[in-house]
């Protein structure tokens, strides 16, 4: 343990490594309660609680199940941010969920904030059904389908690199498309009427309104509620709750969101100490008839990156979050989340030590109220991969589709996330 600690120092990996020297040898149930042992250090805004009452009514949640997961977003304040958005998840999320699920209490919410600004083709791949190669398409997909001979071609492509398999839902020049907002493909059609019945059984009804992100939610915390049958799981798009939070806050002169986009003075600290491309917003851009994400940052008096400037007023940048796709980026979002509203946000092994960065940061900017800043916690790691005694990884897919499983819950922690080392480059500052 000493010897790993030592190398993850030396990659920058100082919170994973203190971590694992207080908790690798831990059971998973021991270290998962350990998660929740949290002291709320302020009262959440309003405007962030109604932000989220209003995604949670976006996707439907009842009026009943509503209040509760209010209660919990207020006196707990614990949300996980490890995962991005996607149809289905793969062996990293599913060991996340399963091991921030063990130290709930039989009452208590398992809130996923899913982060949606990113393209499709990151590396959760966010448009597709994802599986492991102990099934092929056939296992899931019907040849009837009008893309199943295109997507077994790509499938023997792909086998020549990875064990990873998965059914793409979105055309190929969509691939580095934003996910925030985004619609639900035609390709979507030749596909969902042609999956197998076990994945059909979890398919959330058609969206009316067509949005992907809805429906790709709702599909998650349905295949969510199959495999942890005891835990209340809740799945929203954590960028929308911050987009809504942004138009009713950035009215207010006094309030430190407004401060860091429209007082000069400030944004020349914050530049400082955070760097002059730290990205505020991210917008969707078509080039060459392909779309891809454009960061944006702050630099005199206008948001710009690439061919995009927008002016910084609160008239302009509220209108362009109504109107358009402005994404609210990680720094804004943990701002928010964590630095003024003292929610311990779980996360992976390059989110603790980013927010670490973060709280270290905000101390030395009297923009934010000091004791928040200092008193919320940022070590909430939740990382790991699910294999089987082969070292196959585990999807959750693959559980649907029949793969017997028993979850390894004699694991430690350390034991959980070995299977992640390998992967852990170092660090870049």
């Amino acid at each position: 343990m000493n010897s790993l600690s030592d190398i993850l120092k030396t990659k920058g990996r100082y919170q994973l490594a203190s971590i694992l020297e207080q908790y690798g040898s831990s059971s998973v149930v021991e270290y998962s309660s350990h998660l929740y042992d949290y002291q709320v250090p302020c009262d959440i805004e309003p405007e962030l609680l109604q932000a989220f009452q209003g995604e949670l009514q976006r996707l439907d949640c009842n009026t009943t199940e509503l209040k509760s997961i209010l209660k919990d977003l207020q006196h707990v304040r614990i949300l996980q941010t490890s995962t991005h958005l996607t149809a289905s998840e793969g062996p990293t999320f599913f060991a996340i969920h399963w091991l921030a699920g063990l130290g709930l209490s039989i009452d208590q919410y398992y809130i996923i904030g899913a982060f949606s600004g990113i393209p499709f083709s990151n590396s959760a791949w966010s448009g597709c059904l994802n599986y492991s190669s102990r099934y092929k398409l056939e296992h899931l997909l019907a040849p009837q389908s009008p893309v199943y001979y295109e997507l077994l071609r790509a499938e023997k492509d792909r086998g020549r690199d990875t064990i990873e398999n998965r059914i793409s839902l979105i055309p190929g020049q969509k691939r580095d498309a934003l996910v925030y907002r985004s619609i639900i493909a035609e390709r979507s059609q030749h596909i969902l009427p042609y999956l197998c019945e076990q994945l059909k059984s979890l398919l959330p009804v058609s969206n009316t309104d067509g949005s992907y992100t809805k429906w790709a939610l709702q599909l998650c915390g349905n295949l969510g509620r199959h495999l942890f049958p005891k835990k209340r799981i809740v799945y929203l798009d954590l960028n929308e709750v911050i987009t809504h939070y942004l138009q009713m806050v950035l009215n207010q002169p006094a309030h430190p969101v407004y401060r860091l986009l429209f007082d000069s003075s400030i944004q020349i600290r914050i530049l400082e100490q955070f760097g002059q491309g730290i990205p505020i917003f991210t917008v969707p851009c078509v080039e060459k008839k392909k779309e891809k994400l454009v960061k944006l940052t702050i630099q005199d008096g206008f948001l710009q990156g690439g061919p995009y400037r927008i002016l910084l007023t609160p008239e302009t940048i509220i209108k362009e979050l109504e109107a358009k796709q402005l994404c609210p980026g990680v720094f804004v979002t943990f701002m928010v989340l964590s630095f003024l509203n003292g929610f311990k946000c779980l996360g992976s092994f390059e989110q603790i030590e980013y927010l670490k960065d973060f709280q270290e940061k905000w101390t030395k900017i009297s923009l934010l109220n000091q004791e928040i800043v200092k008193q919320v916690a940022t070590d909430g790691l939740t990382t790991g991969r699910l294999t089987d005694e082969t070292e196959l990884p585990v999807f959750p897919l693959d559980i649907v589709l029949g793969t017997p499983w028993d979850f390894p819950d004699k694991a430690t922690l350390q034991d959980l996330i070995n299977p992640l080392l390998p992967r852990l480059g170092r660090r870049k500052q």
